[in-house]
Parts: C-alpha cells; sequence; structure tokens
C-alpha cells in the first residue's frame, strides 16, 4: 500500500505554490493528455 503524501509535501515535490500549479505542471510535462486519476497516482494521493 503507497504511503499517503500530505498536500505541504506535494507542493515542495513540485516547487509548486498551490494545487492548480502542480496539476498545470503535470499537464505540461505529459503534454495535457492526462486524466485526474492519473496526476493522482503520480501524485501518490
Amino acid at each position: 500500500m503507497r504511503k499517503r503524501i500530505f498536500y505541504e509535501e506535494i507542493l515542495k515535490r513540485n516547487n509548486s505554490k498551490n494545487l492548480e500549479e502542480v496539476v498545470e505542471k503535470i499537464k505540461r510535462k505529459h503534454n495535457f493528455s492526462i486524466s485526474i486519476k492519473q496526476i493522482i497516482t503520480i501524485l501518490g494521493i
């Protein structure tokens, strides 16, 4: 079972100010062809 990651840790790992910025960075990295479920998997939550 995966360890849950806290909000602050997600922001720190992605060098972001808020969760929206994290999502945008992930989308850009994956050319915007990514679903919310995939983003959640990437973030480990």
